[in-house]
């Protein structure tokens, strides 16, 4: 900011010996024999200051691109940081897109107001104080016309960013609206052409692109007027300048100095409009961002898990439609989760791996109350699969890795084993560098749910969390997926409608009406493969 303070008073510098230079060269034009060497240097001095105020500018763009940018990169983190720590149920209820927005327009918004707004009035409060200034010393009139034409626009600037701040709030509102309803219906194409809906979401987002089109086309006429009245205080600057030196009687040369000094200025005075349009939008934006900002995080963790183990314990666990839930899971044990739909049973899945806090009592593992483990340390010991928990976009190999990055080849070699993570690479034209749409797409539902298996149980977890895995798999896959648990030396909790699954538990347990109740399988395990 400092740097943006000294190009400003450079500029009001540059400004004065331009003015003195062209006063000068009126004064010996007007001599009986003007002397044409000193009129042609006063000139190249003039165009040479006008040269280096054009490079001031040039760097002033620079060094306020460099201000803005870094603020909204350390903005940016801090919002991520915040997204992050925030409970994942929390982000998970919010508005993909609203949330999308947050990291694109809304930080565009603020790039604006600090290196096209903010750093503009570093700039120009100190060139128009330093002109002022000169035009005082040279006379007084001047400077009392040119601040009062300034003053003038100014207060047009004020009254013109009230509805503008309404207009850009109601514009930005409509933006996020329809970047919500674009993300979704891209994201559901296969369910829009299945139910033939494609008529009726055209015109759900013609109504959207409607309104969108008409909250900027409002916001345009605001910002438009503010545009009018910043070239009117430019002229209003100028034309106050020279009546007050008629009605003062300044003289011809000392008005054409104060003329050419507030050509230098008319281009921050411009400026000052848009100033006002960089503020409204950035407030709008500063409103939104701080409302990410202002949700909770979870509490800093201070807690560690002891060497191995995998008991579970839920005492007196109350979140969602559970209440008052107390159940343990000794380690080693196959636990089997049963219950209607929307019972809880992926709520007690959240519950368990820490990414939803209970509203009341503790969920701990190995007697480590959950909410307490570092959140690496945690992801670490629990490995999750289910259709919450999708692929990202990349490749097959990063997706195996995403829970170890740092897994060792003879790791990740024992895993494809084990899922058979081979015979889906056979089929895949790159094999393990072949890329992975949004979701997994571009991969059938078994080799998503291998592919998520295997990402799960890299690293040797202490526990497994299977929601729903085995739904609409085919039986090579469900086969994979059972021998997977049958070979896991760690506690298995394993959500799933399948029969066989649970007779293959240790213990089931059973969700309903907001409790569950703990019972043994129909069929012994020993009885079985287990």
């Amino acid at each position: 900011m400092l740097a943006l303070v000294g190009d400003g008073l450079g500029q009001a510098a540059l400004a004065v010996v331009s003015g003195l230079a062209v006063g000068r060269a009126f004064t010996a034009l007007q001599r009986p024999a003007p002397p044409v060497g000193e009129v042609m240097l006063l000139a190249a001095a003039v165009a040479l200051a006008g040269l280096a105020v054009a490079g001031l500018r040039a760097a002033e763009k620079v060094l306020a691109e460099r201000v803005g940018q870094s603020y909204v990169h350390d903005l940016r983190l801090r919002l991520f940081d915040h997204v992050l720590a925030s409970p994942p149920r929390e982000v998970a209820r919010r508005s993909t897109g609203g949330t999308a927005l947050r990291f694109t327009s809304d930080l565009t918004a603020f790039r604006r107001w600090v290196s096209l707004g903010l750093a503009r009035l570093v700039v120009a409060v100190p060139l128009l104080a330093a002109v002022l200034g000169f035009l005082a010393w040279m006379a007084w009139p001047l400077a009392v016309g040119t601040a009062a034409g300034v003053t003038i626009g100014v207060a047009a600037y004020a009254a013109i960013s009230v509805p503008l701040r309404r207009s850009s709030r109601n514009a930005r509102r409509q933006r996020g609206r329809m970047a919500a309803d674009v993300t979704e219906r891209i994201a559901h194409l296969p369910t829009i052409a299945a139910n033939g809906a494609q008529r009726r979401e055209r015109h759900r987002i013609e109504r959207r692109s409607s309104r969108l089109q008409r909250a900027e086309v409002i916001r345009s006429r605001h910002v438009g007027a503010l545009w009018a009245a910043a070239e009117g205080a430019a002229g209003l600057a100028i034309a106050s300048c020279v009546v007050a030196a008629a009605l003062g009687e300044v003289p011809a040369a000392t008005v054409a100095s104060a003329l050419v000094v507030l050509t230098v200025i008319l281009v921050p005075l411009r400026d000052l409009g848009r100033v006002h349009e960089y503020r409204a939008t950035y407030r709008v934006a500063r409103d939104r961002v701080n409302e990410i900002l202002s949700r909770p995080t979870q509490p800093a963790p201070s807690g560690h898990l002891p060497g191995e183990g995998g008991q579970l314990r839920l005492d007196g666990v109350s979140a969602g439609c559970l209440h008052d839930v107390s159940v343990t899971a000794e380690p080693g044990q196959v636990i089997a989760v049963h219950g209607p739909n929307a019972a809880g049973k992926s709520t007690l899945v959240q519950l368990l791996c820490g990414l939803l806090p209970p509203d009341r009592g503790t969920v701990r593992l190995d007697g480590v109350e959950v909410s307490s483990v570092p959140p690496r340390e945690l992801r670490a010991a629990v490995g999750v699969v289910g259709p919450d928990y999708p692929l990202l976009r990349g490749s097959v190999d990063r997706n195996l890795r995403y829970r170890v990055p740092d897994a060792s080849p003879v790791e990740v070699a024992r895993i494809r084993r084990l899922v058979r993570l081979d015979d889906v690479l056979a089929e895949l034209d790159q094999r393990e560098h072949t890329r992975v749409g949004e979701q997994g797409a571009g991969l059938s539902s078994g080799q998503r749910v291998r592919l998520a298996l295997g990402r799960a149980l890299l690293g040797r977890p202490r526990l497994l969390l299977l929601d729903e895995a085995d739904a609409h798999l085919d039986a090579d896959t469900v086969a994979v997926l059972r021998e997977a648990v049958d070979t896991f030396d760690g506690t298995v909790v394993y959500v799933s409608h399948s029969q066989q699954s649970h007779d293959a538990a240790d213990v089931v347990w059973r969700v309903a009406n907001g409790t569950v109740t703990v019972s043994a399988p129909r069929v012994p395990p020993a009885a079985l493969s287990r």
